[in-house]
């Protein structure tokens, strides 16, 4: 090993700058290890939205009940179901007072069963129909009856149908309008997906009123 003191104090100055070195790349690390934890924690939280969605589901999918419209049956008939077959509670989401009453004396003229009308205070802007699995076929048998309904699946484990009217509601289709044939097949909405590929969404809760509704 050399004695010559520029040399060592050469070889002094390298070892030096070379610990310095290591010293900003380890905190560099370490700092950034410590904001990805707090960002970690936060998006954990739900203090933050995640940077990337990334969907787990499984290969057959679990579309979104409220949005996405449930497909007819593949067995069995999917001609209309007789209109006196459908029950139906109707229900005002909006501020205009009596259209559920109005609405509900029309489908009982047109043939259909009235269970009741009442008060919602859903978030609906149109027309929405909510059903559950046994009722898939009287709920597109029923959206001919409106313009541009939303088909709405939930939880319910009964064939009764919910409508819902919102504050954009301008009436039901004239009767002379509805384009049903008794003997033709319903045809599926677009987009839809096989029920058993949807996770039904929570029942709704109407509070019943009949002087507003």
């Amino acid at each position: 090993m050399s004695t010559d003191p520029s040399v060592q104090k050469a070889r002094k100055l390298r070892l030096r700058h070379r610990r310095e070195r290591q010293a900003v790349v380890f905190g560099v690390l370490i700092a950034a290890m410590a904001v990805m934890g707090l960002v970690a924690v936060a998006v954990y939280s739900g203090t933050i939205a995640p940077p990337i969605s990334v969907s787990f589901a499984s290969d057959k999918g679990t579309p979104d009940a409220a949005t996405t419209p449930p497909c007819l049956p593949t067995k069995g008939k999917t001609t209309p179901v007789p209109y006196k077959k459908i029950k139906i509670n109707v229900y005002n989401a909006s501020q205009h007072r009596g259209i559920a009453a109005a609405a509900s004396n029309t489908l009982q003229e047109r043939g259909f069963t009235i269970l009741s009308t009442g008060n919602s205070k859903a978030p609906v802007n149109g027309v929405r129909i909510s059903f559950g699995k046994k009722g898939v076929t009287r709920a597109y048998t029923l959206s001919a009856h409106f313009t541009d309904p939303v088909l709405y699946y939930d939880a319910r484990k009964d064939a009764t149908i919910d409508v819902t009217l919102g504050q954009n509601y301008d009436g039901l289709v004239k009767n002379d309008d509805v384009t049903l044939d008794a003997d033709t097949p319903m045809e599926n909405l677009p987009g839809c997906s096989p029920v058993d590929q949807l996770v039904p969404a929570a029942a709704p809760v109407a509070k019943k009123d009949d002087a507003q509704s």
